[in-house]
């Protein structure tokens, strides 16, 4: 099974916009981490990410198996990595 995670920082208004975007299109993220923290830290590094917001599915061994790093992406690819 997946999850997916969105990677988010303080003060960040990238990752307010991708919030505000998710909620438009409906879709869910089973949890927000921030990417000061050992989680947030780990699965950026695995995603390959240099900046947030970052949004990622893991499967149940904690690897990263898809991810979007950024706000300009398009609906549909928002819809792969949100979907379950």
């Amino acid at each position: 099974m997946h999850k997916t995670y969105l990677i988010t920082g303080r003060n960040c208004s990238n990752c307010e916009m991708l919030k505000k975007m998710l909620k438009l299109m409906r879709l869910t993220v089973d949890s927000e981490i921030d990417a000061n923290s050992d989680v947030g830290s780990n699965y950026t590094r695995q995603a390959k990410a240099q900046s947030i917001p970052v949004l990622v599915k893991v499967n149940g061994d904690g690897e990263v198996v898809d991810s979007l790093i950024g706000i300009n992406h398009t609906d549909h690819q928002f819809r792969e990595v949100c979907s379950v």
